[in-house]
């Protein structure tokens, strides 16, 4: 269950019960050892709480972030429902066509496990795109090339594969460091370092991540006087597909989107310059306190997928024929261009669904009986939340168990009922390390665009057109340079709100994530 192996299978297998075998063997992954630890992690994150003065976890756990409380996740979550619930029918109509004409069953319906598989088809049908072709032209070498160029234009940075093999723990991982050459006079140390470990094994975590190794921070001595800057580590963790003595790794466009959105946590964490540990790069997973607002920290790395969609830099960078040396052709750069948001109702919907999830899990109070009012995306019915103790599950007044929470969060939301005895979360990370803020991703996504628009904006504009010539404004330097000041170099040590405002010269808004998504 590998992930390269599964989204390829579900991508690509045209037999829907080989399909459908897959997706339910992820969702039963874990479920027998892992589901009473999640429920007693579940309980325990209720009674520190408690016995710090909160009402439940995620009061206690907000308190410090952009959104501040639960009502205001809550009604955020609502939100977006509310805004993406017509295109996601939208979608589901099209990819139920799909299956229609494919299969020859005008009853036919789409199930989970099919999603993939006919978005691959209408990508194919609508935009032209072949992802297996598409594939042929991210050879992950030349991709990874591309992308420290890209950064080392915008960024004023500088890239060292250093080649010290003790300091590698394993022949697949590459480190590098990165410098400063936003000025004249050679740095004398790096701003910090990353590994690249970058494809599965027995053993690894089998998602993407990036992982905090080694915080920033500055050393001084008694008499205030710096010492010494503590350069910051990190390692981004991957599951591409591994090179064969035949080719090279080669990646598909989703995954090539991952990798950019990696790399933006990459670039986040070794250009801060901060004072404290606290105030270094870090999320849940790591061993210190402190870090980016969690519904923020995702806003830098979501900014950077937008290069990994842009016209310029697909021609002349990051495509490239594995055998043949040459870049995406322009249809396919337009297609691949022009299809980034299909289905992005349906996933946008998803993400608010599981994001509901943890919150509601999260949400528990003394209270025996908490009540969540939901009728306006559960078909003006209320779910009664009781102690997840509970095992009684239902609909409309019954307390239900937080496993059972899940499949009657899927069917009435999603519309389809997940496999019996199956429990999905029992292999989710985000269970763990992003407890009552996996709202954060859409939270975050509203800022990345705004930031985005920055970018869109700034450069040289031809005058008869009006469009940007010189130079282009994805690899603007002084737009680059002063996000790095402004977003990347605080971290943490000041509030995204207020690092949203100094970068954008105004307070942010959601003007560019409803352009983008929504048309």
């Amino acid at each position: 269950m590998k992930a390269p192996d599964l989204v390829a299978c579900l991508q690509q297998c045209a037999r829907e019960e080989t399909r459908k075998t897959l997706y339910e063997t992820q969702q039963f992954r874990c479920a027998e050892t892992n589901t009473d630890i999640l429920k007693q992690l579940a309980e325990n994150r209720k009674r520190m709480a408690h016995f710090l003065g909160y009402e439940s976890y995620s009061a206690y756990a907000l308190q410090d972030k952009m959104a501040e409380t639960p009502s205001r996740v809550e009604a955020f979550l609502v939100d977006v429902l509310e805004k993406f619930r017509d295109g996601r029918a939208r979608d589901m109509d099209v990819l139920r066509g799909l299956k229609v004409e494919e299969t020859g069953d005008k009853n036919a319906e789409v199930q989970p496990w099919d999603v993939t598989y006919y978005e691959k088809i209408r990508l194919e049908k609508e935009y032209g795109l072949d992802q297996e072709e598409l594939r042929r032209h991210f050879p992950l070498p030349h991709l990874l090339e591309q992308v420290l160029s890209v950064w080392s234009k915008l960024l004023s940075v500088t890239f060292k594969q250093e080649t010290h093999t003790h300091m590698l723990y394993h022949p697949d991982v590459s480190l590098y460091s990165v410098w400063d050459n936003s000025s004249q006079t050679p740095p004398t140390e790096p701003l910090g370092y990353f590994y690249l470990d970058l494809f599965p094994r027995d053993g690894k975590f089998s998602h993407q991540c990036v992982y905090p190794l080694a915080p920033a921070f500055i050393e001084e001595n008694l008499a205030g006087k710096i010492e010494k800057r503590h350069a910051p580590v990190c390692a981004l963790l991957g599951n591409f597909t591994k090179p064969t003595d035949q080719m090279p790794a080669l990646l598909r466009l989703m995954e090539v989107k991952t990798f950019f959105h990696e790399f933006g946590h990459l670039m986040h964490c070794v250009c801060g310059q901060v004072k404290f540990t606290v105030h270094s790069w870090v999320w849940g997973i790591a061993c210190w306190q402190g870090g980016v607002e969690m519904d923020f920290l995702e806003a830098p790395s979501q900014m950077f997928e937008n290069w990994a969609y842009h016209t310029h830099i697909l021609h002349t960078h990051i495509t490239q024929h594995w055998q043949k040396n040459t870049p995406l052709p322009p249809k396919l750069i337009d297609g691949v261009v022009r299809s980034r948001h299909v289905c992005a109702s349906l996933r946008q919907y998803r993400m608010a669904f599981m994001s509901l999830y943890d919150l509601v899990l999260n949400s528990n109070t003394h209270t025996h009986n908490k009540t969540y009012d939901v009728s306006r995306f559960l078909s003006n019915k209320n779910i009664c939340f009781g102690d997840i103790t509970h095992t009684h599950p239902g609909v409309s007044g019954d307390a239900v168990s937080f496993q059972d929470l899940w499949g009657v969060l899927h069917e009435a939301l999603l519309g389809s009922a997940v496999p019996a005895g199956s429990f999905y979360p029992a292999s989710w990370l985000h269970m763990t390390t992003y407890a009552s803020v996996y709202y954060s991703y859409q939270w975050s996504e509203a800022y990345s665009y705004d930031m985005f628009s920055k970018f869109e904006t700034h450069g040289k504009r031809d005058g008869v057109s009006g469009d940007i010539v010189s130079p282009p404004a994805c690899l603007d330097a002084h737009m680059g340079m002063a996000y790095r000041k402004h977003i990347l170099e605080p971290v943490a040590s000041k509030s995204g709100m207020h690092m949203l405002t100094q970068f954008l010269g105004r307070a942010p808004n959601s003007e560019a994530f409803a352009r983008h998504l929504l048309g």
